[in-house]
C-alpha cells in the first residue's frame, strides 16, 4: 500500500483584499473571501484602526435631551473665514453646533430662534457655499442660512418693500448716476424692511442704510489709552488666533509666568501661547494649569529670558497653533475718540458688520468688544446707497423697492464655480443661484453672498428639470470638467438610473447665446441613490447605486473601451451589499479619509433615524505609490458603531473623521471618532480590545494537489507580529462546502504594549477527530480541500500560516447509495457579519 502523502499549503499576505464575489475556490492566495474589522495597509492583515468616543457639553438639560432622545435628520460640516469649525447636526427640528473644546464637543442650539424645522421629518440635506451652511428640508419650508454665528431663513421671492412717494431729481443733471453715492427717498409708509441688504430700486441694486455716514457699531474699549483721536479710515481687525488680555503686568519668575486676564478664558492646558513685549518680540509659553482669569504658564523658548522681563497690562495672547489669517472687517468712515478703558463710543464703518456681538477686535494693536448699533426708528425716509445705477432719468414716484429673491425651498444642493445648484422640492427640476461677487450680494460680506440670491432665475432664465420617467433627482455635485469634447459639464445630477452632465457656470444674460445643449446624459443604466453617498474620491466620483458602488471616470473608461461600462466596482462586497434594503439606500453617507473610501452599508430604521449597522472599507494605500498602476483593494467592513451619519473635515488644525452613531441600548444619540492608521492607539476607547476575523481563500487545492484527492488537515502553525498587549486567537476550519465553521485551536499571546512583540510559530496541532459531517459519513478535518476562518480579540498583525494535510486512500469512485436518505440538515448557521464585535448594542 502506498505511503500518504504530506502537503505542505501557505497563506500569507492579503494585499490584493476581500472578494466575497466568486467562489473561494476561485480565489488567489494574495486574496481573502471576507474581513470584519480588518485593514489590508501594507498589504498584511491587521485590525482597524479604533474609534473614540466623544463626550458632549450642553448647555442646559433640554439640549441634552434634544440631542440624545430626538430624531437624527441630517449631519455636516461646518468651516468658518476665520475661527474654529464645527459639527452640525439636525435633530428633532433643531439645528445643532457642535465645537471641538480639548477632546470634547461644546452643543449649541444654533436654529432659527423660534422658527424651527419640522420635527418629524426623516432628512434634511446641507451643504457649504461661501461662508454660509445651507440647511434644506424638503418639506416647503425656505432653506437656513448658518453663518458660523446665527441663523436665519432665506427671504424667499422678491417681495415689495416700499413704494416711492415723490420724483427722485436726478442730481446729475445729464451725467449718469454715481455707484457708491448716497440718496435719500421718501416712501408712503415708514419703512420695516431689513437694512444693510440690496435691493432692487430703479431696475438697479442698491443698498438699504440706517445713516449716510456709513454702519454704525459700538466698540467698548478694552486696552486702549483713552482721549486719543482714531483718525478716518482707520482699519477694524478680527485675529483668530486671539485668547485673551492680561488685566495686569506681570514678570516671570525664573520660567515661571503667572497671568491674570480680564475676562475669564479656558486656555486648553499644554498647548503654546504666544506673548509679546513692549518691543514687538514673541515669547513662547505653554499652558500649565489655572482656570477663569489666573493661569500659570511655562517659559519655552531656547533662549534666557532677559533680565526684569514685565509683560504690561493689555498684552494680548495669542494662539501659537492657530494660523489662520488676520481679517479686516472694516475701515472707520468718521473720526472717533477713544473712551476710557470698559467705557463704549458709537464708530462709523465703510461695511455692515455682521459678525457676533462680544467679538474682540483690534485697532492699532489695541482691543476693543464690538456689537452692532441698535437699528433706528423706521421712517418714511429711507438711505440707499447706489450699488449698480448709472442711469440718468428721474426716478418717478410710485417706483417700487423690492427685496432681492434667495434661494427657495427645495432638497439636495452642491456649491462650485461660484455658484450654488440645487433640486426643488419637487425632485425633478433644478436651479442655479447668482454668482458670488456679483452686485446681488452685500459689501459687508464682499458680495459672497451673492451665492444666496437668485435674481438671474426671477427675473431671466426660470428653472431647468430633468427629462424623467419616474426618476427624481438623488444627488447634485461638482466634478472635473472631465469630457468637453462630449459636452460634459462640471455639473453632475443624478437619479436611480442616469447621470446628467449640465454646463456650469451660467449668467443668465447669456443664456440666449447659448448653443450647445446645457443638459446632457454622461452615464445612463445605475446612478447615485443619495446625496450624502455621492462624494469625489482622487477626482473621481464615488457613488451608490441600487446594484453597489459605482464609479464616474472608470463607468466613462470602459464604455469608452468597449467594454460594457456601467459596471458596479464592488462585486468583492456583494455579500454585505446584495442585503442592503434598497428603500433605504438614500440615507447612506461616505467619506474619502485616510486614503481610504468609508461608506455605510446594512442600513435599518430606528426612533433616532436612519442608522447603518457597518462601513465599507476600500484601501486606495496601493494606488499613492511609485511602483504602477495598482488599483484599490476592499478591505471588507468595520463594525461596532451604529453610524447614523460619517462627517469629515479639518478640526482643530487636522483632518479628522466622525461618526453620529445610536447606541441601541440606551437609545441615545452619540459621537465618535475615526482614528487615523498612524494613531498610536490600538483599542477603541482606550480601553476595549477590537475583534476583527477574516476568512482565507482555499488551501490543498489544485495548486498544490488534484482537487478529486481527499486528504486530511493533519497540522499547522501561524506567524504573529506587532503583537501588543494581549491578543486572543481562533482559528477555525471547514473542509469543502460544509457551511459550518469548526474550531481548531484557541490560544492567547501576549507583550508589553509599548514593546510590540512577534511570535515566528505558534503550532495548531492536530484537528480533533470527533467533529463528523454526517452527510458524508467522515470527520470534519477530512476533505477534498479546507478554508479557514480566523477570529483575533486584540491588536497584532497577521503574517500568515501553513497547514499540513495528508492523503487519505479512497476507491476511484464513490460507492452506489442503494437506500434513499433523507435531505441532510446542518444545526450551524453562518456567523452574523455584522456581529462580531459591537461597541453600541
Amino acid at each position: 500500500m502506498a505511503q500518504p502523502k504530506t502537503f505542505l499549503d501557505f497563506l500569507s499576505s492579503a494585499q490584493d483584499g476581500v472578494n466575497s464575489g466568486v467562489s473561494p475556490l476561485l480565489l488567489q492566495k494574495s486574496q481573502i473571501a471576507f474581513g470584519n474589522n480588518c485593514s489590508i495597509r501594507g498589504g498584511y492583515l491587521t485590525n482597524r484602526p479604533p474609534v473614540i468616543k466623544r463626550d458632549f457639553i450642553f448647555a442646559s438639560p433640554l439640549d441634552q435631551a434634544t440631542v440624545e432622545q430626538g430624531l437624527f435628520q441630517g449631519g455636516g460640516y461646518y468651516r468658518p473665514d476665520y475661527g474654529t469649525e464645527q459639527l452640525i447636526a439636525h435633530i428633532s427640528g433643531h439645528l445643532f453646533s457642535f465645537t471641538d473644546v480639548g477632546g470634547k464637543f461644546t452643543v449649541a442650539d444654533i436654529s432659527v430662534p423660534g422658527d424651527f424645522n419640522s420635527a418629524i421629518i426623516s432628512q434634511v440635506w446641507m451643504w457649504q457655499a461661501e461662508k454660509w451652511l445651507i440647511v434644506q428640508s424638503g418639506d416647503g419650508r425656505l432653506p437656513i442660512f448658518y453663518d458660523g454665528t446665527t441663523s436665519r431663513r432665506s427671504y424667499g421671492d422678491s417681495v415689495l418693500l416700499g413704494t416711492t412717494a415723490a420724483d427722485n431729481i436726478n442730481i446729475h443733471g445729464i451725467n449718469p448716476r454715481v455707484p457708491g453715492e448716497y440718496i435719500t427717498v421718501t416712501l408712503t409708509v415708514p419703512y420695516t424692511g431689513p437694512l444693510n441688504v440690496p435691493v432692487l430700486f430703479n431696475g438697479a441694486y442698491y443698498q438699504t442704510s440706517q445713516s449716510l455716514l456709513g454702519y454704525e457699531v459700538i466698540l467698548t474699549n478694552v486696552t486702549a489709552p483713552a482721549a486719543i483721536t482714531v483718525p478716518t479710515g482707520t482699519g477694524l481687525f478680527v485675529a483668530p488666533n486671539y485668547l485673551g488680555t492680561m488685566a495686569v503686568a506681570a514678570s516671570p519668575n525664573n520660567v515661571i509666568l503667572l497671568i491674570t486676564l480680564q475676562n475669564p478664558v479656558a486656555l486648553p492646558l499644554n498647548s503654546n501661547v504666544l506673548l509679546i513685549d513692549n518691543t514687538g518680540t514673541q515669547y513662547t509659553f505653554a499652558v500649565q494649569n489655572g482656570s477663569g482669569k489666573n493661569w500659570v504658564l511655562l517659559f519655552l523658548q531656547p533662549v534666557a529670558i532677559p533680565n526684569q522681563l514685565t509683560f504690561p497690562a493689555g498684552t494680548v495672547i495669542i494662539s501659537a497653533a492657530v494660523t489662520n489669517p488676520t481679517v479686516q472687517i472694516g475701515k472707520s468712515t468718521k473720526d472717533f475718540v477713544i473712551p476710557a478703558i470698559g467705557g463704549s463710543v458709537l464708530v462709523y464703518l465703510d461695511n455692515p458688520y455682521s459678525g457676533f456681538n462680544g467679538q474682540t477686535v483690534f485697532i492699532n494693536g489695541y482691543s476693543y468688544t464690538i456689537q452692532q448699533a441698535p437699528i433706528a426708528v423706521s421712517s418714511v425716509d429711507l438711505f440707499l446707497k447706489n450699488l449698480t445705477d448709472v442711469s440718468t432719468i428721474t426716478i418717478p414716484s410710485g417706483t417700487d423697492i423690492l427685496s432681492v429673491p434667495e434661494l427657495p425651498a427645495g432638497r439636495m444642493g452642491a456649491y462650485g464655480l461660484q455658484q450654488n445648484w440645487m433640486s426643488l422640492t419637487d425632485g425633478l427640476s433644478f436651479i442655479f443661484s447668482d454668482i458670488s461677487g456679483s452686485a446681488s450680494g452685500t459689501q459687508a460680506n464682499n458680495w459672497r453672498d451673492a451665492v444666496l440670491k437668485t435674481t438671474q432665475l426671477t427675473f431671466g432664465a426660470g428653472s431647468f428639470s430633468i427629462p424623467s420617467s419616474g426618476e427624481f433627482i438623488n444627488s447634485i455635485w461638482f466634478t472635473a470638467n472631465l469630457d468637453t469634447a462630449l459636452g460634459q459639464g462640471p455639473v453632475q445630477i443624478g437619479t436611480d438610473s442616469t447621470i446628467f452632465s449640465c454646463l456650469a457656470p451660467i449668467d443668465a444674460a447669456v443664456l440666449a447665446t447659448i448653443t450647445s445643449p446645457i443638459l446632457t446624459e454622461s452615464l445612463i443604466g445605475n446612478g447615485p441613490t443619495g446625496q450624502d453617498s455621492t462624494v469625489l474620491v482622487n477626482s473621481d466620483t464615488f457613488f451608490r447605486s441600487t446594484i453597489g458602488e459605482g464609479s464616474l471616470v472608470l463607468a466613462r473608461r470602459d464604455f469608452v473601451n468597449n467594454s460594457w461600462g456601467n459596471k458596479p466596482i464592488s462585486n468583492e462586497m456583494q455579500r454585505i451589499y446584495n442585503k442592503d434594503d434598497k428603500s433605504l439606500l438614500n440615507y447612506a453617507s461616505r467619506i474619502a479619509f485616510d486614503n481610504r473610501s468609508l461608506a455605510t452599508c446594512s442600513p435599518n430604521s430606528s426612533a433616532q433615524g436612519i442608522y447603518h449597522r457597518g462601513l465599507t472599507s476600500l484601501n486606495f494605500d496601493l494606488l499613492s505609490s511609485l511602483r504602477g498602476d495598482l488599483p484599490p483593494s476592499w478591505e471588507g467592513i468595520w463594525t461596532g458603531l451604529n453610524v447614523l451619519k460619517i462627517i469629515k473635515g479639518k478640526v482643530s488644525g487636522s483632518v479628522r473623521a466622525f461618526a453620529f452613531t445610536v447606541n441601541n441600548t440606551t437609545n441615545k444619540i452619540e459621537l465618535y471618532e475615526l482614528l487615523h492608521e498612524s494613531t498610536t492607539s490600538y483599542l477603541d476607547n482606550d480601553t476595549t480590545p477590537i475583534v476583527w476575523n477574516f476568512e482565507t481563500a482555499i488551501v490543498c487545492n489544485k495548486d498544490i494537489k488534484p482537487l478529486t484527492e481527499l486528504c486530511q488537515l493533519n497540522d499547522g502553525e501561524v506567524y504573529l507580529s506587532d503583537i501588543k498587549g494581549t491578543v486572543q486567537v481562533e482559528v477555525q476550519y471547514r473542509p469543502d462546502f460544509y457551511p459550518c465553521w469548526t474550531t481548531w485551536r484557541k490560544f492567547t499571546v501576549c507583550a508589553d504594549a509599548t514593546k510590540p512583540g512577534y511570535r515566528m510559530r505558534i503550532g495548531l496541532g492536530c484537528p480533533d477527530v470527533t467533529p463528523c459531517e454526517a452527510g458524508n459519513n467522515r470527520p470534519l478535518r477530512v476533505g477534498h480541500f479546507f478554508q479557514f476562518r480566523v477570529v483575533i480579540t486584540g491588536s497584532c498583525q497577521w503574517m500568515g500560516m501553513q497547514p499540513s494535510a495528508v492523503t487519505i486512500p479512497q476507491p476511484q469512485f464513490a460507492p452506489v447509495e442503494c437506500t434513499v436518505k433523507p435531505c441532510q440538515s446542518f444545526d450551524c448557521s453562518p456567523p452574523d457579519d455584522f456581529g462580531a464585535y459591537t461597541l453600541q448594542s
